[in-house]
């Protein structure tokens, strides 16, 4: 009998770049979560929302970049910024590279560190990250209800400074 394989930060991050590597041991709650933050990277609306519940609230902790719109945002809300917002309008091969992870029954939460080049050319783009993601079952599917994004936000005004959208 083959030995489970172990879930490590290392595994996560080749999932996420590689969705294609089979991985038997990942719940359905992981999985939903990689969808959702390969979906973030590509800037892919509908992989986003295809993982989430109709009454998703995203959060950015603590406030910071308000002038990319709401704090809270909805299902719509959060498609329509990474969409639009996301990796690649600002960075491109934009890459999150997970460095420790925590799930437990209806939560995962995420440290994660990202990486690209700044398409306006002024070098690259490197931020931390801790993401919490709250998940239910719907329907024997594992679905993102909260998602609670922690970020460097001084880095991030440093890097965009006040950018309108």
């Amino acid at each position: 009998m083959a030995a489970a394989t172990e879930i490590t930060p290392e595994l996560i991050t080749k999932l996420l770049m590689d969705p294609t590597i089979a991985a038997a041991s990942v719940s359905s709650q992981l999985m939903a979560v990689l969808n959702f933050v390969r979906g973030v990277s590509n800037q892919d609306g509908e992989a986003i929302i295809k993982e989430v519940t109709d009454d998703l609230e995203y959060l950015w902790v603590p406030k910071g970049l308000e002038q990319y719109g709401p704090r809270v945002k909805n299902k719509e809300q959060t498609k329509e910024f990474f969409t639009k917002y996301g990796g690649g309008s600002y960075v491109k091969d934009f890459k999150f590279t997970v460095l420790d992870y925590v799930e437990m029954p209806g939560k995962i939460v995420l440290q994660m560190k990202s990486s690209g080049e700044l398409t306006s050319g002024k070098g690259q783009y490197d931020n931390d990250y801790i993401w919490i993601f709250h998940i239910v079952q719907q329907e024997s599917t594992s679905k993102i209800k909260v998602v609670k994004e922690f970020y460097d936000s001084l880095y991030c005004m440093q890097v965009w400074g006040s950018t309108e959208t």
